[in-house]
């Protein structure tokens, strides 16, 4: 996330969809299969929502959940963050 960061122009934005925290227990249960297939240690950060804090954490500004979708195993959530600056 850093090095996007660092090549996104000034006052860019990032916008990215990835598995997310379930928005339903059917969700949850759908996620529950990946989990078991791909392991719990690599699955922990998207059942806790883990992206956002990372995207501050590499220095993005104005991380905001912008929607989210219901799959047959899990929930896909799509985040944006700004690059500070100006354009």
């Amino acid at each position: 996330l850093k090095e996007v960061r660092r090549v996104l122009r000034s006052g860019g934005q990032l916008v990215v969809a990835d598995w997310g925290r379930a928005h339903s227990p059917l969700s949850a249960l759908g996620f529950m299969t990946v989990r078991i297939l791909d392991g719990f240690s690599v699955t922990r950060d998207h059942t806790s929502d883990a992206f956002p804090a990372r995207l501050s954490e590499a220095g993005f500004s104005e991380v905001t959940e912008r929607a989210w979708f219901p799959a047959a195993v899990g929930t896909v959530r799509v985040w944006s963050a700004m690059k500070p600056g100006m354009n």
